[in-house]
């Protein structure tokens, strides 16, 4: 790996396409020649000619029968490959992946689409691409689109659709770009990222090429993301349908949300690439315990290789931002369990009713709405459930080794439960504040659902003002809030406008590119109320990673 931040430049072997693996040069020279028929012997003399060492046959030997069978590049004596010990399952990795169209598929559209980044065409279109943006924010504007998305039935699909297939051609983007500097797509594909939908691109072939050819494959979704934006505009001033220009802002919002470099998005793998860690998230660890040497060799874990100075302030730096933010994510996550749930089950039991005159009165078109609508209720819900069970296992079997060989790490572990135990108390046990209807902690008590006039900031959740406030079930007569992902709906049993049910689609796609955050706070924005309802809210995606490697 060239421009490494290592002191040591890693070598990567390819685990035919399930990912790379860092070895040492003198285990990179022994594989250079571990084919099956040369000796042990003829191999440890290639390792000592390429490195410069002195190895034996027998040096060899030791190597391929623990380090390459034990990492599954080489089968055992029986024909058998191990799986190679690369530590746990990521909670942020792409899982049920879907491959689509493989490289050789998908080659001849690369070829053709690698040339809009030769630098004349790269600056001509990045420099149109902001101009047009610059017309519609300063001169133009979007509140019209926005309109028009929201009060005639229909136009809010064409935009959601027109998203899903602005996330197809970002993909492409990286492909093309990884074509362009001399690597090779492996495949294009889709996967789960917990229960959400996400587009991947695969071109770990990256690791191949210098630090600016990868970055070039990092921002290459946000350079068609331009390019898309462009045709968007070209297409309005041929049709003048104002709804189109609302799909730009939507592209740049989740332009800016790929670049926050805490998760696995396109902004953490151009950082890593920038940087020449190859993955920082993978390395905390490792770098925490390289500053605060503690505990056992055989519990310490894998060491970290040593960092460039500079590079270290920089992973140093990353550190101190990213354990902050990620534990804020996660104590918001756990501190909302509660509301989510309540939340959820509020909107899902208002949908009911309409769907069930939707049936009545054969409207198919609605009955599909609310259905859909119920469907994007549970995907939140399910990420949540899904999230906290990986979290809780991985944290439960952690603990559990590390404390293993020791008593006194036995009682910190014990002790460490028991306050997490705690907190959750804390953090879920229902309780009346004042202001609220006298309850019981019976079957009729719930969690208040998301008001529509709650901050909801980081203030809140953690003193817990509203987040554990219960209340006597609420009237069919009242307006109850969504979830915050999800739009505002009219109460029961009145059924809700054309416009409203074409809003309620706006979170039934939550596809988003591919390139690993569980619980990123949907952001709210207030737009022009429909009919009698309250303003509703458009939904933000809901971060879902691009496979990178």
């Amino acid at each position: 790996m060239r421009e490494s931040a290592f002191v040591n430049p890693p070598w990567l072997i390819d685990r035919h396409g399930d990912g790379y693996v860092q070895v040492t040069e003198l285990l990179y020279r022994i594989a250079e020649v571990l084919d099956g028929k040369h000796t042990f012997e003829e191999i440890a003399e290639h390792a000592a000619q390429a490195t410069g060492r002195s190895v034996t046959g027998d040096n060899a030997r030791q190597l391929v029968e623990t380090q390459f069978a034990r990492k599954g590049l080489v089968p055992l004596a029986d024909g058998t490959v191990v799986g190679g010990s690369r530590g746990g399952r990521s909670l942020l990795q792409l899982s049920m992946r879907l491959r689509a169209f493989d490289g050789k598929t998908i080659d001849p559209l690369v070829r053709v689409l690698q040339w809009l980044y030769w630098p004349p065409i790269l600056l001509i279109g990045v420099a149109l691409a902001l101009g047009l943006e610059a017309w519609l924010y300063l001169v133009h504007g979007v509140a019209a689109g926005v309109h028009d998305a929201l009060y005639t039935p229909g136009l809010l699909l064409i935009v959601l659709l027109a998203t899903v297939l602005s996330a197809g051609f970002h993909e492409l983007g990286h492909a093309a770009a990884l074509r362009y500097g001399g690597g090779f797509p492996r495949a294009m594909g889709a996967g789960l990222y917990l229960v959400y939908p996400a587009f991947y691109t695969d071109v770990s072939d990256n690791y191949r090429l210098g630090r600016w050819a990868r970055v070039r494959t990092d921002l290459g979704g946000f350079y068609f993301n331009l390019l898309f934006a462009i045709g968007v505009m070209a297409l309005y001033a041929l049709t003048g349908l104002e709804m189109l220009l609302l799909i730009v802002p939507l592209l740049n919002l989740e332009m800016l949300r790929q670049l926050v470099p805490i998760m696995r998005l396109d902004g953490y793998w151009t950082l890593a690439d920038l940087t020449g860690v190859p993955d920082f998230i993978s390395h905390i660890g490792a770098f925490v315990r390289s500053l605060v040497p503690f505990g056992s060799k055989d519990t310490a874990g894998r060491p970290l290789p040593p960092l460039k100075p500079w590079a270290g302030v920089v992973f140093g730096v990353y550190v101190l931002l990213a354990i902050p933010l990620i534990a804020i994510q996660l104590l918001l996550m756990v501190r909302g369990v509660p509301r989510i749930l309540a939340t959820a089950w509020d909107s899902a039991s208002q949908q009911v009713p309409v769907i069930s005159q939707s049936q009545a009165s054969g409207d198919t078109r609605g009955l599909i709405l609310g259905c859909l609508h119920i469907v994007a209720l549970l995907l939140p819900t399910l990420a949540v459930a899904v999230g906290l069970t990986r979290l809780v296992r991985r944290v439960c079997l952690g603990t559990w080794r590390w404390s293993a060989h020791s008593a006194g790490r036995r009682a910190v572990a014990l002790v460490g439960s028991l306050t997490v135990v705690g907190f959750l108390v804390y953090a879920w046990f229902p309780v009346r504040t004042p202001g609220t209807p006298t309850s019981t902690l019976s079957g009729q008590a719930l969690y208040v659902p998301v008001q529509a006039n709650e901050r909801g900031n980081v203030s809140d959740m953690v003193s817990g003002d509203v987040a554990t406030t219960v209340a006597l079930p609420t009237p069919a007569s009242t307006l109850s809030p969504v979830l915050q992902t999800q739009t505002e709906q009219p109460t029961a049993p009145i059924a809700p406008t054309p416009a409203a049910q074409a809003l309620a689609t706006s979170v039934a796609s939550p596809v988003t590119q591919a390139t690993s955050n569980v619980t990123t706070p949907a952001a709210r924005q207030t737009l022009p109320a429909v009919s009698a309802s309250p303003a509703p809210r458009t939904p933000t995606a809901t971060a879902t990673p691009a496979l990178r490697r």
